[in-house]
Formats: C-alpha cells, structure tokens, sequence
C-alpha cells in the first residue's frame, strides 16, 4: 500500500472514531506501555541484546500438544467442566 493510501485510510478511521466518540485506553495499557518503553531505555543504555527467535525456539523446544491437551482435560475435569467438542 502506497503512502497515499494509507494515509487515507488513517484519515477515515480517525474521521470515525470522532464520531463514535473517541476510544478509552484503559489505564493498564498505559502503565505496560510506560514499562516498556522504561525497560526498552534501560537495555539500550546497557547495550543488551537478546536473539529472539532464539530465546522462542528454546521455550517451545520440549512442546508437546498431547500433553496440554491431557493437563487441560485434567484442569477442566477438576472444576467439573467437560471438554470443548
């Protein structure tokens, strides 16, 4: 999409929103997007870095589907729910 375009779609979403009355953000938004702009601050100044994909590919490494869907069952059974179909 050219700049153009986009910037007229930006400008009709905005249009809409004044007339519905502007969008709330909830104050937790607000707190989590200062964090993380703080703690983004703080890493640049130390000169952090981290591989992310990395760091994702770790995390899941040892992921089992069969397994979730066996603890799930367990949780939902517990509370007396029975499972999605």
């Amino acid at each position: 999409m050219c700049a153009a375009a986009s910037a007229h779609v930006v400008s009709k979403v905005h249009g809409r929103l004044r007339e519905l009355g502007g969008v709330t953000v909830p104050r937790e938004f607000v707190f989590m997007d200062r964090a993380a702009i703080g703690l983004g601050s703080v890493f640049m100044h130390l000169e952090a870095e981290v591989n992310w994909h990395r760091l994702f590919k770790d995390l899941i490494a040892d992921f089992d589907e069969d397994k979730l869907l066996k603890r799930q069952a367990e949780a939902m059974a517990e509370v007396g729910l029975s499972p999605p179909d």
